[in-house]
Formats: C-alpha cells, sequence, structure tokens
C-alpha cells in the first residue's frame, strides 16, 4: 500500500453494508465519494491536495422525500453527461415501524435527477419514487443497444431472488422485462444476488456481465449487446456467499478512487462517446475486447479466487 495516505477517518453512527457508498465522476476529473452516515443521513467526502497535505472536506447532503423512520439500503450515482455534470443518484430504502418484523417493512427505490449543470442541491430536491414489493440489495447501472443506440438503466437485485431492470419514462418509474435487455440475468438460480455488474466494450456491441449468488453461484459471460445473446458463459459454485465479483486488467498498475471502495483493482478506466439520447448513460468502464481482462471473486470465508484472462479461456 506504499503511496497512500490517510486523509480522514468517519465514524458513521450505523453499521455500514457493501452497498453504503457511490462515486460521483465529474467531467474535470475530480471525484467525491458519496456516502450513507447514518439509517437516512448522507454525506460527500472529498480530498485536495493544499500545500503538499491531504485536507478532506466532509458535507451533509439532504436528499427529499426519505422519511425520519427510513433504513437506507443501497445508494448508486451516475453522471449522464460527458461535457456537462449531469448526475443522477438511486437510493433505496425501508420504512421501519418499532417492534414489527424487519421482513414485513415497506421498501422503495427513490431516484433523482436534474439538468446538465444542475446543483446538487436541486437534484436532491427532484424525486421520483417507486415502491417495492421485495427488500432491495445492490443497485447499479448497465448500457444496452436498441437500434443501434446506446441506452442505460438502471438494476437492483433483491430478496425475491431477481435483477430488476427499471427506466424513468415521464416522470415515472417503470419496470421492464430483464430478459428483454439483459438476458443474461434472467436466470439467476432462484437465488439472492448479493453482486453484480457489467462492462462494455468500447464499440458497445458486446458486453462483460457477472453476478454472484447468497449460495455461492456465481456466473460470467460475455454477451453481444445489439442482438441481447449469450455467446459464452461459465459459472462456478463456492461454499459460501459471494461478496464481490470484480473485473481488471492485471497489466495496467494505475488504481481510481472506486477501488477503495468495492475492495478489487478497478485498473481500466476510458473515455466514452458523448450522450445519444437523454436516457443514455456513459459508461466509465469500457474496455478494449483486446485487453487481458480477469475476474475477481471473493467469498464470505473461502479465499479470492482470480480467473486470468476471461475473454480467452
Amino acid at each position: 500500500m506504499d503511496g497512500l495516505v490517510q486523509s480522514v477517518v468517519y465514524d458513521t453512527s450505523c453499521p455500514a453494508n457493501i452497498y453504503s457508498a457511490t462515486v460521483m465522476h465529474k467531467v474535470d476529473g475530480d471525484q467525491k465519494i458519496v456516502m450513507i452516515a447514518s439509517k437516512k443521513d448522507m454525506i460527500t467526502l472529498e480530498s485536495k491536495i493544499v500545500d503538499d497535505k491531504v485536507e478532506t472536506y466532509i458535507v451533509e447532503l439532504n436528499f427529499s422525500n426519505i422519511p425520519s423512520n427510513a433504513e437506507i439500503i443501497s445508494i448508486h450515482c451516475i453522471n449522464r453527461n460527458k461535457e456537462f455534470d449531469d448526475f443522477v443518484f438511486g437510493i433505496t430504502y425501508a420504512l421501519v415501524i418499532e417492534n414489527e418484523d424487519p421482513e414485513t417493512a415497506e421498501t422503495y427505490l427513490n431516484i433523482y435527477s436534474g439538468f446538465p449543470g444542475s446543483s446538487l442541491e436541486a437534484i436532491m430536491e427532484n424525486c421520483e419514487t417507486l415502491q417495492l414489493d421485495f427488500v432491495p440489495f445492490q443497485l447499479n447501472h448497465a448500457i444496452y443497444m436498441l437500434e443501434t443506440h446506446k441506452n442505460g438503466m438502471w438494476l437492483l437485485s433483491g430478496s425475491d431472488g431477481k435483477i430488476h431492470a427499471y427506466k424513468s419514462e415521464q416522470q415515472e418509474i417503470v419496470e421492464k422485462k430483464i430478459e428483454d435487455y439483459f438476458i443474461e440475468f434472467e436466470d439467476t438460480k432462484d437465488s439472492i444476488v448479493l453482486c453484480f455488474g457489467t462492462k462494455s466494450f468500447s464499440d458497445y456491441k458486446k458486453r462483460m456481465s457477472y453476478y454472484g449468488c447468497e449460495t455461492g453461484y456465481s456466473m460470467f459471460s460475455v454477451v453481444d449487446s445489439e442482438k441481447n445473446q449469450i455467446l459464452q458463459s461459465f459459472s462456478e459454485r463456492y461454499e459460501s456467499p459471494i461478496t464481490v465479483m470484480q473485473l481488471f486488467n492485471i497489466h495496467k498498475k494505475t488504481v481510481d478512487i472506486d477501488n477503495i471502495l468495492s475492495g478489487a483493482l478497478k485498473t481500466f478506466i476510458f473515455i466514452v462517446e458523448p450522450p445519444v439520447g437523454d436516457d443514455f448513460i456513459p459508461d466509465c468502464d469500457t474496455v478494449n475486447e483486446k485487453e487481458q481482462i480477469c475476474l475477481l471473486v471473493g467469498s464470505a470465508v473461502e479465499s479470492a479466487v482470480v480467473y486470468m484472462q476471461v475473454l480467452i479461456t
């Protein structure tokens, strides 16, 4: 860990989970960590070098439409634009009532958005809400192709053993059939998906996808994004829940701040093309198909495993 400098230690008032932080990637290259600081409160952490010293600024965030008895479960942030900051936040939470069974708690998905250049304060006030019928886990996003156009979609794993797909349409959150856009996530073996993700190739014609389950089952696939067709796939079963899966290029040494949050090397960052439409979400983690991509799989009690050059083997 040579070269790393401790910036700040922040004591949260509630136990954190693996979904409790996300990163705001600004177009000027700056990054901010957004994290859950208490059951219903969030903060941003931004570090800067001042006189050769690391200074970290902490700012409290007040997202609207989150009741006082809510417990935030997961958060995810996207910058929809390349030329101007256009952030969108997704937050899932449960309404917990004292002395009632937590499994019966109402759960919700909130999506906050604005316009290119909108202040964070304005974004936090513009909210769309959808009540869920399951307990949410990881909230993420992915890119799909529709008639040669790139589009973005929210993905959310749940206690019902499914990965759900959502889009914002006419100021309303609408659920879509996952198999119509991400065929690789249709069959999750009826197990709760604890971690998942996708990485598009540079031309967006193909993508890599993966997920890991509570039962120890894990899957990796390469998909034709234009045809929504699985080209190759392999799976493995472990003896304990899968807690992290991450793709990386073993020959590149640069590391971005997402590594600290995910606990894995994410060693490739490429500039993407400008947005095509209002619902397009840039994928800052596109990869070149010629890269030597490896897959890290970590489980709750077993040693982590790295699959080398998954595009070849």
